[in-house]
């Protein structure tokens, strides 16, 4: 069954329709009628909610090597993404990964570009709460998990099932998530979100731990604050780079 709500935060209350859903389909699992649109007011989350978030991180290569680096992440709902990573000291490399919705790009150092950082149409914006797809609410489903959390997933025309699903597990009072986990390429991937703070806003996780296998990313998020400015200017993704006609041997008189 998928579950389809109105957009969070101001609009918080159009979440009663998946609360009601969720209480008559989920008996087992009442509290998930109520926690799931707490959450989404807590955070502040919605379609056209923007947020700008500031940290440092410490990552963790599969060979081993770490390095410190700056972070900033750009949320508009959980369409349009970018998450900018500068390692430490300064000048050692710059990463940027953008998804707008329609494609998602990513250039820069390699100990970064590994990572399988969460963003896209099936993973929304998720190094923040906000960016999750239920900010998305019209275009995302959600189904208990077995494990007694939530399945949220990308609605598609025609999909009978979830399809590549975060499963996320919440808070049973405040109904914050506390952890997602998908696959890619195979591979289970998990973000852990812990450390909430609220200062005079919005809930965020000030701590956001991912980990792929050997790989990790650990960030500290010092700052997060709503933007209501955001563009799709400032969610461009680069044209994919046009490929250079090869030249046959003897056309035009010549080698």
């Amino acid at each position: 069954m998928r579950f389809l709500g109105g957009q969070a935060g101001r609009q918080a209350g159009r979440y009663s329709l998946i609360a009601g859903l969720l209480a008559v389909a989920l008996s087992a699992q009442v509290p998930l009628a109520t926690l799931v649109p707490k959450a989404v007011a807590a955070l502040g989350a919605g379609a056209q909610a923007g947020f700008e978030a500031h940290g440092t991180a410490e990552i963790t290569g599969s060979d081993g090597r770490t390095a410190a680096a700056l972070v900033t992440v750009d949320a508009w709902g959980a369409s349009r993404c970018k998450i900018s990573i500068d390692l430490l000291p300064a000048g050692r490399g710059h990463f940027e990964a953008v998804a707008n919705g329609k494609a998602v790009h990513w250039e820069g150092p390699q100990l970064v570009a590994a990572l399988p950082l969460p963003l896209g149409d099936d993973l929304g914006c998720a190094l923040l709460p906000q960016g999750l797809l239920w900010a998305d609410s019209s275009s995302a489903g959600m189904l208990p998990s077995a494990t007694g959390g939530l399945l949220l997933y990308k609605v598609r025309p025609g999909q009978s099932k979830p399809l590549r699903p975060l499963t996320l597990q919440l808070d049973a009072t405040t109904g914050l998530p506390l952890s997602a986990a998908w696959k890619w390429r195979g591979q289970a991937v998990t973000l852990a979100y812990s450390a909430y703070r609220a200062a005079g806003g919005p809930s965020f996780a000030s701590m956001v731990t991912e980990t792929a296998g050997a790989q990790r990313l650990a960030i500290h998020f010092a700052s997060l604050a709503a933007r209501a400015d955001f563009s799709d200017s400032d969610f461009v993704v680069p044209p994919p780079p046009h490929p250079v006609a090869l030249r046959r041997p003897g056309a035009g008189g010549g080698q």
